[in-house]
């Protein structure tokens, strides 16, 4: 593993109000899989990248970012509206006109989530708002963990969400 491979100092992953700085590759996961991750680009201007993987409450797949890139996800994309524009992506609810996630690469070293209402595969709710994360297990309306204010600093593994259990590293 090279130096690029790690995240430096610098670097922030803006979750809500939570800050995740110098690891590697950094990633939340929720039921095993990686719903959020970034990483820095090895080769040309180093550039943070962000992928998410963006479920509905159902499970079914509504899109993905792939390292700043949207990826469409199947059937009820019709439903989503997707805005993409100086370093910002947004998905929109066109039934609610409710931002389902929004994330901004601030400059190359910054990459801010600060609205998301995002499901694991098997249904667990990760929800982001500008003043924190609360992750509820699925088909609950009770907060198993909440996230405000914390900074994880050099943990080079996920934080991670797996049915009534958490950890960070």
């Amino acid at each position: 593993m090279s130096a690029n491979d790690y995240l430096s100092v610098t670097d922030h992953f803006m979750v809500g109000t939570n800050s995740f700085v110098k690891g590697q590759n950094m990633a939340i996961e929720v039921d095993g899989e990686p719903l959020l991750r970034v990483e820095r680009r090895n080769t040309g201007d180093g550039q943070l990248l962000l992928s998410a993987e963006v479920y509905g409450s159902n499970g079914e797949r509504l899109g993905r970012v792939v390292r700043n890139t949207w990826v469409a996800g199947s059937g009820s994309d019709s439903k989503y509206d997707v805005f993409a524009s100086d370093g910002h992506l947004t998905m929109t609810n066109e039934d609610t006109n409710a931002a389902t996630f929004h994330a901004q690469i601030v400059n190359r070293d910054m990459v801010m989530i600060d609205e998301a209402d995002l499901y694991g595969a098997n249904g667990a709710r990760f929800h982001v708002t500008p003043d924190g994360v609360v992750v509820y297990a699925k088909g609950s309306t009770t907060p198993m963990v909440t996230l405000a204010g914390n900074t994880v600093a050099g943990s080079s593994s996920p934080v991670r969400y797996t049915s009534g259990s958490f950890s960070i590293g």
